[in-house]
């Protein structure tokens, strides 16, 4: 995680931190849209690092929030 910055993506296969413009910038380059791009983030974070005493579904209920 990026303690004390919410400007900042987590980049857990990396164990890194971005910025919120260079995953713009990424998503762009990738011509993904930032939604995608999001989503994608969130599964990688999910699977590089699942709850030990929770079984997952195979296919996944998606709910957005936005505030």
């Amino acid at each position: 995680m990026c303690p004390g910055d919410y400007g900042v993506i987590p980049r857990p296969a990396m164990g890194l931190c971005i910025s919120w413009e260079e995953f713009r910038q990424t998503a762009a380059d990738r011509r993904v849209s930032l939604m995608r791009g999001l989503a994608q983030s969130v599964r990688l974070w999910l699977d590089t690092n699942p709850a030990p005493d929770i079984e997952r579904p195979a296919i996944t209920r998606r709910v957005i929030v936005c505030n």
